[in-house]
């Protein structure tokens, strides 16, 4: 077998077995559950884990597609438009820095569903990280290919999909793998804020639920879940990267 998968598993085996080990030492302190007792908690409570990650999982992908679709959508217009990318270009730019997961509480506390709270923190998470690379990636086109673009009487919108996205496209699967890594923890954190200040149903709310009953294994099959399905989705975005980079672009094959 190859070492490339034997390590992992090696990797996965020590850090069960440190995990078992630390969760054995009893001490007054100690509330760490081993990988068994997860598990237990994992199993009794699979009906509740699995409904409130249901409905966070869906909010969650809707505010990630919605911002890889508005974010395109809005870069295509500021490379297009100048005195429009003179005016938001340094907002889009601050914003891209800020911890949009900060104005959590303000979707929280308005007179909306947790579901709508979750999709709107998710969305602006993973928008502006997508126009600040998809913008100067789209301007970036060659200038000689642009020319000839030109020379064929292409329409605006054939130059779009025919040529800036396609001349685009591995900074724009870098940017939408990164929002794919924003995404989850926007969703959840945005839902654990819910839970706790407004009570509303999700993943937050029965992890305070947990906390409450001091349930500590349910509170680490919770999270390893939510780790989970952050992975899960991570890695289905990068898979697609990958296939569509190996397929369409000569960039994956190493060429100019």
């Amino acid at each position: 077998m190859n070492l490339k998968f034997i390590l992992p598993i090696i990797v996965a085996v020590i850090f069960f077995g440190v995990w078992g080990c630390l969760a054995f030492i009893n001490t007054d302190l100690n509330v760490l559950p081993g990988p068994i007792a997860t598990w237990k908690a994992l199993w009794a409570d699979r009906g509740a884990l699995f409904a409130a990650l249901g409905v966070d999982t869906a909010a969650m992908l809707l505010g990630f597609f919605l911002a890889v679709t508005l974010g395109v959508l809005t870069s295509i217009a500021l490379m297009t438009y100048q005195g429009l990318r003179l005016a938001f270009a340094p907002w889009v730019t601050i914003l891209r820095m800020a911890p949009i997961i900060t104005l959590a509480p303000i979707a929280i506390i308005a007179p909306v569903s947790s579901f709508v709270s979750v999709l709107i923190v998710t969305m602006l998470a993973c928008f502006f990280p997508v126009v600040y690379v998809a913008t100067p990636a789209l301007m970036a086109t060659d200038k000689p290919l642009l020319d000839l673009f030109t020379t064929y009487r292409a329409s605006y919108w054939q130059e779009i999909t025919m040529l800036r996205l396609p001349h685009a496209l591995p900074q724009l699967l870098t940017a939408i793998k990164r929002a794919a890594i924003y995404a989850p923890m926007a969703a959840i954190v945005t839902d654990y804020l819910a839970g706790l200040m407004m009570k509303k149903p999700g993943l937050g709310q029965l992890l305070g639920q947990y906390i409450d009953a001091q349930n500590y294994a349910g509170v680490t099959a919770l999270c390893i879940l939510a780790a989970l399905t952050g992975v899960v989705m991570a890695g289905t975005v990068h898979a697609i990267s990958y296939w569509t980079l190996m397929h369409w672009h000569d960039n994956e094959h190493g060429h100019a």
